[in-house]
């Protein structure tokens, strides 16, 4: 009789391992990423009722994607150093990458202009994350920005689980086909350029620019750069060279003429095992270094390239202002996503729950044939 609640808690035990070999297994299999499949992307530029034809539109695969939904930086990106692991937030990365853009002449993947719709579609693109950049448009009056948006190619269904075309497979675990609206912002045209504003000699008005430099890496102080190189770009093209240090406390300020010119901060020749990202508000950029540990990820092999966007000539799409989409769902309608993060792929959350309770009943059951053996003794 001693050896019975002995063997019992051995087979518990056995039962336990194998639950935990086949479950991960299981999930890990129904969520992997069909690399050979390519997926497509509609937009729709709409501001309220006002459609917004003529919108040129362009997109840049940032990183690939492996097959269980990670990220790796494409060859063209690799300097811009900023992170696509999801600690960061998005629309912070998103910037950074703009001007990463700018200053390297990155070619975009696809481009293409939307039609008198407001709808661009682009088709044949390898499964990557995505930066949407649009242009500004003036009409009746009224400019109208788009802010750089990341996707990722195939996107996050509901509920954390993956669909390959919600619309014809809602089991499924990828979005393939993706469907987005834009959310522009609209001024009065000759609106302000933004920045601190002073009048000039000639009684124009002027504006002041300062560019901050930001750490994070409490305990790995000593890895910093002595200084770092900053590009400072007008409308796209370099404008002046700066150097950051503790001489000049890690700032500088320029001041220009408030003539609606758009400015972006670039930091060359990040740090090894740093990311970068630049954020601006009130004409102050805050160029932030992260300090991360360089872990060896899965090589991602880049795709080729897509084929020519299509613009449709109609669509179903909706007209709602949204942020980034996480696919199609099966009803048709088109996604409004929270402006929080994209998914974070790779993880499977749903075996925790059920793994946690098989534990505490494996852990009472022994416990109890424990008890039990131990009374047997005693008598």
């Amino acid at each position: 009789m001693k050896k019975k609640p002995r063997l019992l808690g051995v087979s518990a035990a056995l039962l336990w391992v194998l639950l935990l070999c086949l479950l991960p297994g299981r999930a890990s299999a129904a969520n992997q990423v069909d690399q050979n499949r390519r997926a497509s992307l509609a937009l729709s530029y709409v501001y309220d009722s006002v459609v917004l034809p003529g919108v040129q539109v362009s997109i840049y695969q940032v990183a690939g994607m492996n097959k269980s939904g990670r990220y790796s930086l494409t060859s063209d990106f690799a300097d811009t150093k900023v992170d696509v692991t999801g600690k960061t937030d998005w629309s912070k990365v998103a910037q950074t990458l703009r001007g990463g853009i700018a200053l390297y002449s990155i070619s975009a993947t696809a481009s293409a202009s939307s039609n008198a719709q407001g709808q661009v579609s682009f088709t044949g693109l390898v499964p990557g994350l995505y930066l949407i950049l649009a242009n500004r448009i003036t009409v009746d009056g009224y400019i109208y920005t788009f802010s750089p948006t990341l996707l990722p190619l195939p996107s996050l269904g509901a509920d954390d689980r993956w669909a390959y075309d919600v619309s014809a497979n809602p089991e499924s675990n990828w979005v393939y086909d993706v469907t987005a609206n834009t959310k522009p912002g609209r001024n009065p045209d000759g609106g302000s350029g933004g920045g601190g504003g002073a009048s000039g000699g000639d009684g124009g008005q002027f504006v002041s620019y300062q560019v901050v430099k930001r750490w994070i890496d409490l305990g790995y102080e000593t890895n910093r750069p002595k200084s770092v190189t900053i590009e400072i770009l007008k409308n796209g093209v370099p404008y002046m060279t700066q150097i950051l240090s503790d001489e000049n406390n890690w700032t500088c300020s320029w001041t220009a003429p408030d003539d609606g010119s758009e400015w972006l901060v670039v930091e060359r020749d990040i740090a090894k095992a740093y990311t970068v990202t630049v954020t601006e508000a009130d004409g102050v950029f805050v160029v932030t270094d992260s300090y991360t540990e360089e872990l060896e990820e899965e090589p991602i092999p880049e795709g080729p390239a897509p084929t020519e966007p299509a613009v449709p000539e109609n669509s179903a799409a909706a007209t709602k202002d949204g942020d980034m989409p996480a696919g199609t769902p099966a009803d048709g309608k088109t996604p409004e996503l929270p402006t929080g993060s994209l998914p974070q792929t790779g993880q499977l959350w749903w075996p925790v729950p059920l793994m946690s309770a098989g534990g505490l009943v494996l852990f009472t059951f022994g416990w109890s044939m424990r008890r039990k053996g131990g009374r047997g003794h005693e008598e």
